[in-house]
C-alpha cells in the first residue's frame, strides 16, 4: 500500500478519519457519510477525499431524479453540471430560454412538471440508465428532514481526476486528485 502524502507539504504524517457531511455536494437534500478526511500532522491541513467522485455524482443525480417531488433549484443546477451542459445548452434541450432556466435554478420560479420530467429523462439517458416507468412530479414540498444519504465508502473502484475549486495552504494552486484504479 502506498503511503499517503500531504499535497501541501509532502509529509507522510497523514491520518485518515471518516466524517459525515450534511449539505453534501452543496445540496441540502444530500447527506454524505463515511467521507475520508485526511489531516496532516505536520502542517495541520485537512481535506476530504472522494475516491470515486464521478460515481458519487452519478449516484446522487440518479437518486435525485427518483425523488417523488419536483427538483429544487439547486438540484436542477447540480443535475445540469453533472450532465456537463451550460445553461444555454440545457435550456435549448428543454425548449426554454436560458433566463427561464436560471430562474428555476435560483428558485425564483418553479419548474413546470413537463420540464422536470424531461430533465430527469435526460439525466437517465446521459448515464445510460433505463428511466423508471413513471417520472413523478408529485407535490413540490418534500420532507427535508430526511435527506438522501450516500455512503462514500461504498463507491470505490472508478478512475477519476477531479480538480477542486479551492486553494490550500495559502497557495494559489488548486489540488488535483486522481486515481488510476
Amino acid at each position: 500500500m502506498t503511503a499517503l502524502t500531504c499535497p501541501i507539504c509532502g509529509s507522510t504524517e497523514v491520518e485518515i478519519s471518516h466524517v459525515e457531511r450534511d449539505n453534501g455536494l452543496g445540496l441540502a437534500s444530500i447527506r454524505l457519510v463515511n467521507v475520508p478526511f485526511l489531516e496532516c500532522g505536520r502542517c495541520g491541513e485537512g481535506f476530504e477525499e472522494f475516491p470515486a467522485y464521478r460515481r458519487l455524482i452519478r449516484q446522487a443525480v440518479e437518486l435525485l431524479c427518483q425523488l417523488d417531488s419536483r427538483l429544487a433549484g439547486q438540484e436542477i443546477a447540480f443535475v445540469r453540471h453533472a450532465l456537463n451542459h451550460s445553461q444555454q445548452e440545457l435550456a435549448e434541450l428543454l425548449g426554454v430560454h436560458a433566463v427561464t432556466l436560471s430562474r428555476w435554478e435560483t428558485g425564483h420560479s418553479e419548474v413546470p412538471p413537463s420540464a422536470d420530467r424531461l430533465l430527469r429523462a435526460l439525466a437517465f439517458e446521459h448515464f445510460g440508465r433505463v428511466r423508471p416507468v413513471s417520472l413523478s412530479t408529485a407535490p413540490r414540498q418534500r420532507n427535508r428532514e430526511r435527506p438522501i444519504t450516500l455512503d462514500v465508502e461504498q463507491l470505490h473502484g472508478e478512475t477519476y481526476t477531479y480538480e477542486t475549486p479551492h486553494t490550500f495552504g495559502g497557495t494559489s494552486h488548486t489540488w488535483v486528485m486522481s486515481n488510476d484504479g
